[in-house]
């Protein structure tokens, strides 16, 4: 469990390094610099939703009630960057 715990961190770390990266290689270019933080956005929106609905089975059904609001908030987030 500690291993998984490292890893979600590092990549957390990592995408956002990725994704400042990204702006700096396009300063230059407003088109490019919105599609990224867009891009990135919706991926982060998708790896959180995956992240959340994973222990939704071992859950209690209070517990599970909870993790439903964050995914509907993950996924409205989806659907205002789509738009």
């Amino acid at each position: 469990m500690e291993r998984k715990r490292r890893y979600a961190i590092l990549f957390i770390f990592i995408y956002i390094a990725i994704f400042y990266c990204w702006l700096w290689v396009f300063k230059d270019n407003i088109a490019l610099r919105i599609f990224g933080a867009a891009t990135f956005s919706i991926i982060g929106a998708l790896i959180s939703m995956y992240w959340f609905l994973r222990p939704f089975r071992i859950l209690s059904t209070k517990d599970r009630i909870f993790i439903i609001l964050i995914n509907s908030g993950l996924f409205l987030h989806l659907l205002s960057n789509l738009g």
